[in-house]
């Protein structure tokens, strides 16, 4: 649960949220300014005390703002709360035409809430200063930098690192081109910020934004200013993330060091250095000095802080984990009922009291996971009590809950996707718990299905609910123009994305950042206003079914298996599902050392023709996904629902027992055909909504550039590559095959496969899309994956459709080849599968796709594409005609006495979807 490593930042960054409010030039109220921008909040709040605070001007308000702000920053929060509403009523009743001094209050109130884990109130009110700023065409102002701080602080609060880094560095951007005292500081705490985003996953990188500001700072300010506190701290973080712990003391203890010698021993700053030695004495396992440091904290925190506090959640839910690492399970599930009442919000008076809300969704979270995992530990180690397991699947239950209300206030992508780590975090515990739960009650089938049913919860829910969002639009009613105005936005968002991929002037890019920030707000809010304009459109979006077993079997033929798998990495284990038209079994299988080499090795083997290695590895997969199905003769097709790494390798090449000549092998793909598909959920889905199409209606377009390296109008990454010229010959055959079948045939090739005449088809009318071409994947940036079309001489494309426009495509396609290498692949994404060309295809309506997962020459590919669209167009379905294209160059390379792994040429193609 990484949250618990970065959820106190916010405290130490909520210091310079703020500044640079538009005040009046009175020396006095300068300096209280200067000294909020400094983080000394105490000698703000001392001096603006002394001066009268009767609100009879606009000058009066923004100085009872500069207190509040004052008074928060010193734990005043109460007050400053008051105080706030007062200047509003004020405003209100004074001076109600004045909409820059309503914004001004509306972003001392945005920090307000987020001071009090008010994260839904702080984005409303800085949704109202932003609209506010822009009717002033102040939204280059230093106080729309503020406002966008702190919405980003509010999205990142929640986890939703991506939209917050968009509104970082946008503030950033405006605080660079200030020319105000203290731009330094104002700079380098939007550099503290952007810290935040990249702590979890690239600590190096989060390092590199902390030490500039750290330099920063002390250049400013000198070396020990309570500022220069708040980046030792950050570095500290990131040291831990990078596993250097002595680094991370040595700059936690500086922290500590600045803050006693500033703020003194009962200032919450104070309470979180300790709090940060804690967790590095925690991950060295020094559990008596981490301790001694988590009591210091819960000191102070208890005396600056009410029971009822985001922060205290925060520490409980840390010393939660620190009880339960460390074994003392009574302390640890103790502390989460701690963190659990410490969130609760108090209810205002016009509130009901049930039922009960709490500051922050994401903690609360994690307060749950810990508990149902304590819970688990309990029953385990001690008390072996059936109602413990109960329980724990009762927390599990309130987590994923929790899990989806957070995914779906997610915009950004990118956000929804990076919860698939805690995701499996919950279900992992909660698949475990209902395995045990069916080992000792006479219920096990029902218990066994719930597991399945968990294990399915965490696959491919992104995608799931980017194809419910599309479904939804066509059930919902909602005009053919207003859906055009999504799809325009929607490209201009690509092309943005698109341009910002190719090298530019630093000016460019930082228009090019400008515009994209834009766009995506524009989307959010088109979003925002078509869900409240369409109800059914949110009802749709939103109604996402995880299939029951059961649901399963309804649509399995006899013949065919759906095979899932599930990773327990805690315990070291894989569940393995197994659900027939009349069965379902599951499997519990310990995960043997050397499984992991295997996945790589299994690859690696077959482009170096290692026979050996090969044998090995593939035998162990067969072992540990394969065997535990027992007896699956009678199982003609199987269809596997993979996990993680197990994406990348084809299951065809698996063989029962190791061989030592390549001649004597007997893959799986022998006797059975194989597919695969994201999820369970997505299997019933495209099986109930899209019925089997009849070949003589059927349209299909072959696409081949054919030449790259050649061609005329070739930038730098065409000459890269190679020409493909069995691709006009294998385009040729699948057309006279297509053509005997009575089934209409679009050729584009050469200079005519361009990306411009691609996008101008009506792509909606082809049944068969076959692209013979080059595929680029992206593992980094998936969306930037693409595939290529023919040198460019269009001035509105330029020859790379990236998956980020695939998006917007609009198909009805019962089969998307994508002949093509390395296509399958894209990022692993923790509960997602693999991110890229494939996904985007089926989301643009595939129903299913083929792909390659590594690079194979284009004559053995040509030769396999025909095979499978002869055997495909005879009746079979793309499982089968794969499978029997794969046997017939199989036995082809048998019948040259070919002693190599010949599984190389033939296994890389897979079908992915129904």
């Amino acid at each position: 649960m990484r949250a618990r490593t970065t959820i106190f930042l916010k405290t130490l960054i909520l210091g310079l949220l703020i500044p640079g409010l538009v005040f009046s030039q009175q020396n006095k109220l300068d300096l209280a300014e200067k000294y909020l921008i400094l983080g000394q909040a105490d000698s703000a709040k001392m001096l603006l005390q002394a001066l009268s605070t009767d609100a009879k001007s606009a000058e009066d308000i923004r100085q009872a703002c500069l207190l509040a702000l004052a008074e928060a920053r010193t734990n005043g929060l109460t007050e400053a709360n008051e105080r706030i509403k007062a200047a509003e009523n004020a405003q209100q009743q004074l001076l109600s035409n004045n909409t820059l001094l309503r914004a001004e209050i509306m972003t001392v109130a945005s920090e307000l809430e987020l001071l009090q884990g008010n994260t839904e109130r702080a984005i409303e009110n800085c949704a109202e200063a932003e609209s506010h700023l822009s009717q002033l065409k102040l939204d280059r102002s230093l106080l729309a930098a503020n406002v966008l701080t702190n919405k980003g602080l509010a999205y990142w609060s929640t986890g939703a690192v991506e939209q917050a880094l968009e509104y970082f560095n946008q503030a950033l951007r405006i605080r660079q081109e200030q020319s105000v005292t203290w731009r330094e500081v104002l700079v380098a705490s939007s550099q503290n910020n952007l810290g935040l985003v990249y702590l979890a996953d690239e600590p190096m990188k989060a390092l590199g934004y902390y030490e500039t500001a750290l330099a920063a700072y002390q250049n400013a300010l000198g070396e020990f200013h309570p500022l220069c506190a708040i980046a030792h701290t950050n570095i500290a973080l990131a040291n831990l993330q990078a596993k250097d712990s002595k680094a991370a003391i040595a700059n936690s203890q500086k922290a500590l060091d600045i803050r006693l010698r500033t703020l003194g021993n009962k200032h919450p700053n104070t309470g979180f250095s300790y709090i940060s030695l804690a967790q590095i004495y925690q991950q060295e396992n020094d559990y008596s000095a981490a301790e001694a440091n988590y009591l210091r904290a819960q000191n102070i925190y208890k005396s600056v802080y009410p029971t009822q506090h985001p922060e205290m959640t925060n520490l409980y839910n840390s010393m939660a984990g620190f009880e339960f690492k460390r074994g003392n399970i009574k302390n640890a599930l103790k502390h989460t009922y701690s963190a659990e009442k410490a969130n609760e919000r108090p209810s205002e008076p016009e509130e009901e009291k049930t039922p009960v809300l709490y500051f922050n969704n994401f903690s609360l979270l994690t307060t749950y996971l810990y508990r149902a995992k304590i819970l688990v530990a309990q029953y385990e180690n001690k008390t072996l009590k059936l109602n413990d397991l109960k329980e724990a699947l009762l927390y599990t239950n309130l987590a994923d809950s929790l899990l989806v209300k957070i995914r779906f206030s997610r915009s950004n992508k990118a956000d929804q996707l990076a919860l698939g780590l805690l995701a499996k975090d919950i279900y992992e515990v909660a698949t475990a718990v209902c395995l045990l739960i069916a080992d000792n009650v006479p219920q096990t089938k029902k218990y066994q299905k719930m597991a399945f049913y968990y294990a399915e919860r965490s696959k491919a829910a992104v995608l799931l609910a980017a194809i419910a969002e599309t479904q939804a639009k066509s059930f919902a009613g909602i005009p053919e123009d207003v859906l055009g105005q999504e799809r325009e936005l929607k490209s201009s968002i690509a092309i943005l994305e698109k341009k910002l991929n190719e090298k530019h002037s630093k000016d460019l890019e930082n228009q090019l950042k400008e515009e994209l920030f834009r766009r995506n707000r524009s989307y959010e809010s088109f979003v925002k206003k078509l869900e409240k304009d369409y109800p059914d459109y949110y009802d749709l979006k939103y109604n996402i079914q995880t299939v029951s077993a059961e649901e399963v079997q309804a649509i399995l033929p006899p013949g065919k298996g759906l095979v899932s798998y599930f990773f327990n990495n805690t315990k070291k284990r894989v569940y393995v599902f197994l659900i027939t038209q009349k069965g379902f079994k599951v499997r519990d299988v310990p995960i043997r050392e050397g499984c992991e080499l295997a996945l790589a090795g299994i690859r690696n083997a077959l482009e170096y023709q290692a026979v050996e290695i090969f044998s090995k590895s593939s035998s162990m997969l067969y072992k540990l996904l394969i065997e535990p199905l027992g007896n699956i003769k009678t199982i003609k097709h199987l269809v596997f629902v993979p996990e993680g790494r197990l994406g990348t390798i084809p299951f065809e090449t698996f063989v029962k027992k190791p061989f030592k000549k390549a001649n004597d092998v007997r893959y799986l793909i022998e006797s059975h055909a194989i597919s695969y598909t994201f999820s369970a959920t997505l299997f019933v889905k495209e099986n109930l909504t899209n019925a089997p199409q009849s070949p003589a209606k059927s349209k299909a377009l072959l696409f081949a550039p054919i030449v790259f390296k050649s061609a005329k109008n070739a930038d730098a990454s065409y000459k890269r590559m190679a020409d493909l010229p069995a691709t006009e010959q294998e385009i040729k055959e699948i057309k006279a095959l297509l053509d005997k079948n009575q089934i209409e045939a679009q050729l584009l090739t050469q200079e005519n496969a361009q990306e411009a005449a691609f996008k101008a088809q009506d792509l909606q009318k082809f049944d068969y899309l076959h692209l013979a071409t080059h595929g680029l994947v992206n593992e980094s940036r998936p969306e930037l994956s693409q595939v290529f079309m023919a040198a460019n001489t269009s001035p509105h494309e330029d020859g790379h459709l990236y998956a980020a426009e695939i998006y917007n495509l609009k198909l009805q396609a019962r089969l998307v080849s994508l002949s093509a290498c390395q296509t399958g692949l894209g990022k692993i994404a923790q509960g997602e599968g693999i991110i890229g060309l494939t996904r985007a295809f089926l989301y643009a309506g595939a129903q299913r796709v083929l792909v390659s997962l590594w690079s194979v020459a284009d004559e053995s590919t040509a030769r396999l594409m025909i095979a499978f669209y002869g055997y495909l167009l005879s009746g079979n379905n793309e499982a089968e005609a794969l499978q029997k294209a794969k046997i017939d160059m199989l036995n082809f390379y048998r019948s040259k006495g070919s002693e190599g792994l010949d599984a190389f040429y033939w296994s890389p193609f897979i079908v992915v979807g129904r």
